[in-house]
């Protein structure tokens, strides 16, 4: 006896007749009839009185047609959470591209102490982090609070806090300014890369490119571009390095994920990075964005 054989028979009961099973099951009429045959044969037992429209259960197939019920819908729930255990214990993160070493500081702790939860990074810009948390491709995002979707849904929790500035050739023409101003980034069109002083529209429409190949032009004397501090420390040797004035200097990296979510490893990363953001001074801790 098998649970096909088993699926089969509760789907000709249910169905009335073989032909409306096989067409339900996708399969030949002969099929369903054969392993119903074959069921009675094992069982030594008759359970269909087969009419000339319908079919009708014996008294012992309507026994085996309410414990066979049964015991498929606990095989489906044995092979779902079977799989629901199986996907809860990856959790795909998609960061973006820049330099975050307390977040992968975070994360390599995380996986130590949580050596059964494979976390799977991926690289990614503003807007493709966003997507794919929408569409259930990540878990879990990376990203800067301007970018923080709209829709309603999501949790944040703020990693680290600085201000943005800006990196110009020491040929350029900005290069001999003590500061640029928010207005002045917003209005410019060769900035390299992702601009945070632009609108939300025209941030998606931005073609991303990763920071060292954009660094590369802007030594280079073409362009500018707008990155946080520590970033720009990291990356930006032979760069002038110009403070940004104005309205909405400060960036905040937030941690970013769907709070229906039922992935247990995402909870078990969003309550630890919480309870490292609590005792050790050396983040930043906040919530939301």
């Amino acid at each position: 006896m098998t649970l096909e054989q088993i699926e089969y028979f509760v789907t000709a009961v249910e169905s009335a007749s073989f032909s409306a099973a096989a067409h339900r099951l996708f399969v030949s009429h002969s099929s369903v009839s054969r392993s119903v045959a074959a069921l009675e044969d094992e069982l030594g037992v008759q359970l269909l009185t087969r009419g000339r429209r319908t079919l009708l259960c014996t008294e012992a197939g309507e026994v085996f047609y309410q414990r066979g019920k049964a015991l498929l819908r606990q095989a489906e729930e044995l092979r779902g959470s079977v799989a629901e255990f199986r996907r809860r214990q990856k959790l795909q993160i998609v960061s973006v591209g820049i330099y975050a070493p307390r977040f992968f500081e975070l994360c390599r702790g995380f996986q130590q102490t949580h050596p059964a939860v494979e976390v799977i990074m991926e690289q990614g810009d503003q807007h493709s982090a966003i997507e794919k948390l929408k569409t259930g491709a990540a878990d879990m995002g990376a990203t800067f609070s301007y970018s923080f979707p709209k829709d309603a849904g999501y949790e944040a929790l703020a990693l680290e806090r600085g201000n943005f500035c800006a990196l110009v050739s020491p040929n350029h023409e900005l290069a001999g300014r003590e500061y640029l101003t928010s207005e002045e980034l917003t209005a410019r069109k060769d900035i390299l890369g992702e601009n945070p002083f632009h609108t939300e529209r025209e941030r998606h429409r931005s073609i991303p490119v990763d920071v060292h190949s954009i660094l590369l032009q802007i030594k280079a004397g073409s362009g500018i571009t707008v990155l946080p501090e520590h970033a720009a420390a990291e990356y930006g040797q032979g760069c002038v390095q110009l403070p940004i004035r104005g309205g909405m200097t400060e960036y905040r990296l937030i941690l970013i994920w769907d709070r229906d979510n039922p992935s247990r490893a995402l909870r078990e990363a969003v309550e630890y990075f919480r309870e490292q953001l609590e005792k050790n001074p050396f983040y930043q801790a906040g919530t939301g964005v």
